[in-house]
């Protein structure tokens, strides 16, 4: 599971054993115990949707999505890129 970010207390890493054929293109999000699972959309202005949480509370995934917005063309190309 390669991190691709780490963004104060949030880990943002792939598995690696997706890729190409598994479209589209997800993340991961950790912090302690806790684990989100994201589908980046592929349009011009790439945006998350909640796949399945675990341990994050509401409050905790608001922050996952305002900390991750603002770089997520730089996410999906990171996901892009160690799959190519």
């Amino acid at each position: 599971m390669p991190t691709i970010r780490k963004i104060g207390r949030y880990r943002v890493f792939l598995y690696s054993n997706e890729g190409e054929l598994h479209r589209p293109a997800k993340i991961f999000v950790s912090s302690d115990s806790s684990e989100a699972e994201f589908f980046v959309s592929s349009d011009e202005n790439p945006r998350f949707v909640l796949k399945r949480s675990h341990g994050f509370e509401t409050e905790e995934l608001s922050d996952i999505y305002q900390t991750l917005s603002p770089i997520a063309k730089e996410l999906r190309s990171d996901w892009f890129n160690g799959f190519t």
